[in-house]
């Protein structure tokens, strides 16, 4: 059996330590299945920790914004969900591809093709928020 020397020790410590103290996520992205728009979601800390959002098209390569950065969140009477929010975990990008009949219109048939992105935050309580990102 092998001995476990102080040295060993110790760098397993430190790579322990380093590998927890990694900055965390601060941005995420979404892109459509044809990569014609793109979500981004950040994380912004300007004395307390609040989310933006932005929608970009892209056209040429080029990214020209459909909606600036706009702040994303909930104020409810018991709790808020707006600033103080910790990144919690986010979902697989899983691929949405389903087909529905309109009653009326000019196209009678539809198409619904997106990504999909799921994040969850916490508030300071301790309560999730869920966002469901798709594009």
């Amino acid at each position: 059996m092998k001995k476990i020397t102080l040295k060993h020790f110790i760098f397993l410590a430190v790579t322990g330590l380093l590998a927890s103290c990694q900055p965390a996520e601060k941005n995420w992205e979404l892109n459509s299945p044809d990569n014609s728009i793109k979500i981004t979601v950040s994380a912004i800390e300007e004395g307390e920790t609040s989310l933006v959002y932005k929608v970009d098209r892209m056209n040429e390569g080029q990214a020209q914004a459909v909606i600036e950065d706009s702040p994303l969140g909930i104020e409810r009477k018991d709790q808020q969900f707006s600033t103080q929010l910790k990144f919690v975990s986010k979902s697989e990008v899983t691929t949405i591809d389903e087909t529905y009949r309109m009653l009326t219109g000019r196209q009678a048939e539809c198409r619904n093709h997106a990504n999909e992105l799921e994040l969850t935050f916490e508030n300071e309580q301790g309560s999730p928020m869920q966002i469901v990102l798709r594009a």
